[in-house]
């Protein structure tokens, strides 16, 4: 009787044991941070302008405001995941991309960020309307929504200030069904609507120089 009792407290002991060392080798929930890559491209082909431009901080749509990356599965529907996740905020990201394509351009005498203390002739404003991944059929897709407006500084009326407000689109196919594609895509995504804002407003400003 004595033995049946003390191989029964082994045998849970042993459980027990196995158990703990179960959950401590079960990997928890991790998350994990993803980022916009790419680098600025020359424009050699455009004539540096004596414009001094500011990048203000961008809003976003109220989908978008969040590290948490975003997805579609269907229509109507939008969600999000819980441990992937920017490391900033879209509209954090968008606008710093901006600024440093438009400082690397070297086609305006300076290019100031939000907090820049310099004055300005001229500052950017905009809005992330999209900023998704789209998972469908065969491959999943990064989707990009910019809206941005120019404004002259030296302009009193707020009508004749606005040179330019348009919005761009791109939608990069993602090489693979996870979050690391995806932000290869959005990359890509990304560094084709800098470039056309970058060509914008560049037009834009040549058209008011004397």
């Amino acid at each position: 009787m004595i033995q049946s009792r003390f191989l029964l407290v082994c045998g849970v002991g042993l459980l027990l044991f196995a158990t703990g060392c179960a959950n401590l080798s079960k990997p928890s929930n991790k998350t994990s941070f993803y980022t916009l890559e790419y680098a600025a491209q020359p424009m050699n082909d455009l004539k540096p302008l004596p414009f001094v431009l500011r990048v203000e901080r961008f809003s976003a749509s109220p989908l978008y405001q969040t590290e948490n990356i975003v997805y579609r599965e269907k229509p109507f529907k939008k969600e999000s995941y819980s441990f992937y996740q920017w490391r900033a905020k879209p509209e954090d990201m968008v606008s710093y991309f901006l600024m440093r394509d438009l400082q690397q351009s070297g086609l305006f005498k300076a290019v100031l960020p939000a907090a820049g203390g310099m004055p300005a002739t001229h500052l950017v404003f905009g809005n992330v309307e999209e900023f998704l991944e789209a998972d469908q059929e065969p491959a999943w897709q990064a989707v990009l929504a910019v809206t941005i407006v120019l404004l002259g500084q030296k302009e009193p009326d707020i009508m004749k200030s606005i040179l330019l407000q348009k919005t761009y689109t791109a939608t990069e196919t993602c090489k693979l069904k996870n979050p690391q594609a995806v932000a290869e895509a959005m990359s890509r995504a990304m560094a084709q609507v800098s470039q056309q804002m970058i060509r914008d407003i560049h037009q834009a400003l040549v058209i008011t120089t004397p």
